[in-house]
């Protein structure tokens, strides 16, 4: 019996765990979205922020409801996590967690995959005619200045993978390094917070 209590409190813990890593990936369509200056953004049919996705038709078989779910499972996970929104925040951006090695600007094969994601939505015909600005953002963990010197550097990385590996023109790319001076999540002195440690895209026009 203490078994199955167990069994009961965790599995429904770990299934609205995965599913909120659902919700926070980008998919192409999404970043095109959110760089069009839309404020409705989904994934793959699922609102990002809403608690569940919308229930499937009640006619359906069990098993036909168990294969899309874990279709979009797996498709969410290739794309690129947002770091949210704040109140700040330009309609036409988006704000993506690249993940870099600690204290670098080496592209980590999660950040390669999430780059991935940004060009196809930079190259789609939808952003073609429009310039961007890559923008580095850090956590307040170290020294500003040096903070600032790492988001510049790895601003320039993002910029350098999407013009060699995708063939996004770099005159359509402009970069900024913000360090830990644009937090999207406030937090006290020395606070390792992922959130804050981003790239935001944003949408300068034609």
């Amino acid at each position: 019996m203490r078994t199955i209590l167990k069994l009961t409190t965790i599995v429904p813990v770990a299934l609205a765990l995965l599913g909120g890593e659902a919700r926070s990936q980008m998919s192409a369509e999404d970043i095109i979205r959110g760089l069009s200056g839309s404020s409705d953004m989904t994934t793959r049919g699922i609102r990002l922020g809403s608690p569940t996705p919308a229930a499937p038709a009640a006619s359906q078989p069990a098993t036909a409801k168990a294969a899309p779910a874990a279709t979009t499972m797996h498709r969410a996970a290739t794309g690129c996590p947002s770091a949210g929104t704040s109140a700040g925040a330009a309609a036409n951006s988006v704000q993506l967690m690249v993940h870099f090695t600690t204290g670098s600007a080496g592209l980590t094969p999660a950040a390669r995959a999430c780059l991935d994601e940004l060009a196809k939505a930079l190259g789609s015909s939808a952003l073609s005619a429009f310039r961007f600005r890559i923008a580095g953002h850090t956590d307040n963990v170290g020294s500003p200045d040096e903070n600032r010197k790492l988001s510049q550097a790895r601003a320039a990385a993002v910029v350098d993978y999407l013009a060699r590996q995708h063939g996004i023109a770099a005159t359509r790319l402009e970069t900024a390094g913000f360090g830990q001076d644009r937090p999207l999540v406030e937090q006290p002195a020395q606070t390792a917070e992922p959130r804050n440690r981003r790239v935001e895209v944003v949408n300068l026009g034609s």
